[in-house]
């Protein structure tokens, strides 16, 4: 665990937040070290932000992997990342043979959201002057905290859900899990063509052809798009030169730099201006925003011993498998089975064959939880009232975590015990697209414990998207507000190196 402290007196102090990133496998040491201080002057210092890792995660032991150094795994990655979609092997027994052989079995059955529930019901037993169950939780992360309210709801004091995944899904079937995700991803890729169109080619590079005709709609964008998706499918462009060494970039490439670029807003002017380049012939800045990640990494080796750990850069894609494939039901697939898979969610959503890679993981996992949470999900179905609200916010554009998913988690937990506060804007979870609204009832959710009304809507700031030297100041904030923006937009910067790393 790593805590930022409180930084106000004893009788402001309002006790400790736990706060988990998602994933699976996403390190809450690492989200409190990056996020913390942020996340804690947003809320004027008056509470310790305290990250945790889950069972299995960064800089928990024994350390689970299937390789000594981090680089040694990334370098796994690499290699897959080359192979491209919808050719991965990840869907492949390689993964969990080799976890298998390297850890021991009993361990890998204590990884599961379930665990991870109960580990968090024994802190707050265990330490009550500390922790009070006040939480905030994003992505997978929400997962992990509708679980916890559904198994131990009296001891939930406030807990915030950033960014909502369907829980009951993700705990039945994995694979319809990830249809269900990606219900909001088309809207989220034209998001990204329309407001390039708004902002026009000074902004937003990708508005402009390689002729110089100035693109008039969202569907002009998405057209050049895919025929540059099928110019690289045809021909890969060698890349001779760049800050990460030679190589050649493909059409899998292009996808998955999309695929990234559509959690973070922040980053589609980079994106938009690598597609140009890319588009006019000139690959090299795409090839990079793709690869740049395998450079970073210094050959550490891995460590059990807690006192002589480093901090991941990024999360182990083992962990990953380990806990998404032990939380839901058996989901074995053949071969045919898992490529038929990949080749109608590719049809689904932009890129839906990138996020089958990820459910692909448990086609081979055999290793099942020693124990596991199978419902109830509903208040029809005997779910008991929290002992206070959770607050679930979504986006109503999140490539990954649909609307339709808070929506229905907050009516699967009733009006008694859950509300859901809806913002419009594009990528994932509601701090990549930033709104003072949002912010503000997540304060006063923390500060004043009030809930927000049944149905608040939230609006994002404006001019955030491909910002500019015209876009309107925010100069007339208030200081309280000017100081909660700029808490808010620190977070999104972290966010976006955050989501690089992925």
């Amino acid at each position: 665990m790593r805590k930022v402290p409180a930084t106000v007196a004893r009788k402001d102090y309002l006790g400790s937040i736990l706060i988990n990133p998602g994933g699976p496998g996403g390190s809450g040491n690492a989200m409190a070290a990056s996020w913390g201080p942020r996340f804690s002057a947003m809320l004027d210092g008056r509470y310790d932000i305290i990250g945790f890792d889950p069972r299995g995660v960064n800089m928990t032991t024994p350390n689970l992997g299937c390789y000594e150094t981090e680089a040694q795994a990334v370098h796994s990655m690499y290699k897959k990342t080359l192979l491209g979609v919808p050719y991965d092997s990840r869907g492949s027994s390689a993964l969990p043979a080799g976890t298998r052989a390297r850890m021991e079995h009993a361990y890998l059955t204590r990884l599961n959201a379930t665990y991870t529930a109960s580990s968090l019901a024994c802190l707050e037993n265990g330490s009550k002057p500390m922790l009070e169950s006040v939480s905030t939780a994003f992505s997978y992360g929400t997962i992990l905290g509708s679980t916890f309210a559904a198994m131990r709801p009296h001891l939930v004091k406030r807990m915030v859900l950033d960014g909502v995944s369907n829980a009951e899904s993700y705990h039945n079937d994995i694979y319809q899990w990830g249809v269900d995700g990606l219900t909001d991803n088309r809207n989220t890729l034209e998001g990204f063509f329309d407001s390039c169109v708004e902002a026009g080619p000074d902004r937003c590079t990708f508005a402009k052809s390689p002729s110089g005709k100035v693109s008039t709609s969202g569907a002009d964008l998405h057209s050049r798009l895919e025929a540059l998706y099928a110019r690289l499918r045809d021909e890969p462009v060698p890349v001779p030169k760049s800050s990460v060494g030679p190589g050649v970039l493909t059409a899998s490439d292009l996808k998955q730099r999309i695929f990234r670029g559509l959690y973070t807003p922040k980053s589609w002017p980079v994106l938009a201006r690598a597609i140009a380049e890319a588009e006019a012939g000139n690959p090299q800045l795409l090839y990079e925003e793709e690869y740049g990640i395998f450079e970073e990494l210094k050959p550490a080796r891995g460590d059990d011993n807690i006192f002589n750990r480093y901090m991941e850069k990024i999360g182990a894609t083992t962990i990953t498998a380990a806990i998404m494939c032990s939380d839901s039901e058996p989901a074995h697939k053949s071969l045919d089975q898992y490529a038929e898979y990949i080749h109608e969610m590719g049809k689904y959503a932009p890129i839906g064959e990138i996020w089958a890679m990820w459910t692909g993981f448990c086609a081979s996992w055999k290793i099942r939880p020693g124990q596991k949470y199978d419902g109830p999900w509903s208040v029809e179905d005997g779910l008991k009232k929290t002992r206070f609200p959770i607050l679930y916010t979504s986006l109503d554009s999140d490539p990954v975590t649909p609307l339709a998913a808070a929506q229905k988690m907050a009516k699967s937990f009733g009006n008694e015990s859950a509300v859901l506060l809806v913002q419009e804007g594009y990528g994932h979870c509601t701090i990549a697209h930033p709104s003072l609204c949002t912010a503000k009832s997540i304060r006063d959710y923390f500060l004043n414990g009030k809930v927000p009304a049944p149905g608040t809507h939230c609006k994002p700031e404006p001019g955030y998207l491909f910002p500019g030297n015209n876009t309107k100041s925010i100069s007339t904030l208030s200081a309280e507000d000017q100081k909660l923006w700029d808490a808010l937009t620190g977070l999104e910067d972290m966010n976006t190196r955050f989501r690089h790393h992925l």
